[in-house]
């Protein structure tokens, strides 16, 4: 290891070495590092999902069936109402590959981009200048304390957001992720009693539930997930297996693990600092899932970031647009959807139906797009849609939509961050929490 590095990533998940094969890939110096071993790095579950395209998008290297990390290259996703009346087919070109495999991959490609790795290195603090302002980390390897600086120190560790809770800064968000702000998820593996291999995915929303692809040669996975504990996710599977019927099968395993479910913070940078992945709570709103929403994350910061290191100056003024960029072009619509999403906790199984049916937020590829509002008052008056279900939906809807605006007009500039922050903080008080209905 050098003493000076043009980045500093802690954490070497695949948003930690996503974020190094991108830096090193423009020529900058980078090490990562991880408190854990190599082998147990991307092992909270045997297999993820990752969308196909992406892997160019992203400039990495497209997989193909043969490789050892892949488990199914599959292309189409069906999604399946409460009552199992109703689908919508989508065309969905996913990777299904064996998790820590698929960060070797990632690291492999990092490496040969000129990114360094060590394990097993413990921070114990962030070490700043004159000025405040961090520079630097204070680590632990092999018993040995280290001091490294660097331009800029990334928070890439995931959930426990190791530097972003322990940070010194006006600007850097120091909220707890609890057990009500994330997404716990059961993989069951199976094995089919038809030795017929599972070989699309098959979501039911309603259940939180889905069928996917497994690396066994006649099995598949049942995953369920939800807020609060693994105890409540192993609940809504039963819940799940009880009013849908699957293809009978004998257990192999079964996986649990979690991930954010929760606004991102309000900032994503400081001087010299910035946060990605997990430690940024980016995941999807409506199926958690976060690896793909991270890479395109990195990607939108990267021209900053580029200039920042170039310049070598990454202050918290010229880091600021990867703030203003992402939460109004993209946050602000993701904060609507996560906001709506504790509507469709509120209706029964027959509703979840109507939506199906109508094409209301779930709809197939080539579907007509419906007028959602006349839609819902047409079932509220064919009393399709309960009173109680259309209000909240309406209540969520006008929430959702005051942070969306609120998002669209981030300031932009730092000076304008505590009153746009302080009124952040009011309607996401007001909008609610997935985790006081999803019971």
């Amino acid at each position: 290891m050098e003493n000076k590095y043009d980045c500093l990533i802690v954490g070497s998940g695949t948003s930690g070495t996503y974020l190094a094969y991108r830096l090193s890939k423009l020529g900058f110096s980078v090490l990562v590092l991880d408190k854990e071993k190599e082998e147990n790095v991307c092992n909270r579950f045997d297999l993820i999902h990752f969308p196909l395209n992406d892997f160019s998008k992203h400039q990495l290297e497209t997989p193909n069936i043969n490789d050892e990390d892949c488990v199914e290259i599959f292309h189409d996703g069906y999604t399946r109402s409460a009552l199992d009346k109703n689908e919508k087919k989508n065309r969905k070109d996913i990777f299904a590959a064996h998790f820590h495999k698929l960060f070797l991959r990632f690291k492999k490609q990092a490496i040969n981009e000129g990114a360094e790795f060590t394990y097993e290195t413990e921070v114990k603090t962030i070490l700043y200048d004159n000025k405040r302002k961090p520079n630097g980390l204070l680590l632990i390897k092999d018993n040995k304390a280290i001091r490294l600086y660097a331009n800029l120190i990334v928070d890439a560790t995931g959930i426990r957001s190791a530097l972003r809770k322990h940070m010194h800064s006006d600007y850097v968000d120091p909220f707890y992720v609890s057990s009500m702000d994330r997404f716990y998820v059961v993989l069951t593996y199976v094995e089919w009693l038809d030795k017929k291999r599972t070989n699309e995915i098959t979501s039911w929303p309603y259940y939180k539930s889905w069928v996917a692809p497994s690396d066994n040669e006649f099995g598949g996975l049942i995953g369920t997930g939800a807020v609060g504990s693994v105890e409540h996710a192993l609940e809504k599977q039963e819940e799940f297996l009880n009013n849908v019927k699957i293809k009978d099968y004998k257990v192999i395993k079964t996986e649990t693990g979690s991930t954010p479910y929760s606004r991102s913070p309000f900032s994503f940078v400081s001087d010299n600092f910035f946060i990605c992945g997990d430690s940024a709570c980016l995941t999807n709103p409506m199926s958690g899932e976060g690896m793909a929403m991270t890479f395109d994350y990195i990607d939108m910061a990267l021209p900053t970031l580029e200039k920042c290191l170039r310049n070598k100056d990454c202050s918290v003024n010229n880091l600021w647009p990867i703030n203003v960029e992402y939460n109004s072009k993209v946050g602000c619509f993701n904060n609507l959807i996560r906001t709506l999403v504790i509507a469709l906790f509120y209706m029964s199984k027959e509703e979840n139906d109507y939506l199906f049916e109508k094409n209301i937020i779930f709809k197939s590829d080539g579907d007509k797009e419906p007028n959602m509002l006349f839609a819902l008052i047409s079932g509220r008056l064919k009393r399709r849609i309960s009173h109680k279900s259309f209000k909240k939906l309406i209540q969520q809807y006008t929430k959702g939509n005051k942070l969306c605006n609120h998002y669209k007009a981030y300031p932009k500039h730092p000076k304008d961050y505590k009153r746009w922050m302080n009124k952040a903080n009011k309607l996401w008080n007001n909008a609610g929490k997935v985790a006081e209905y999803d019971k």
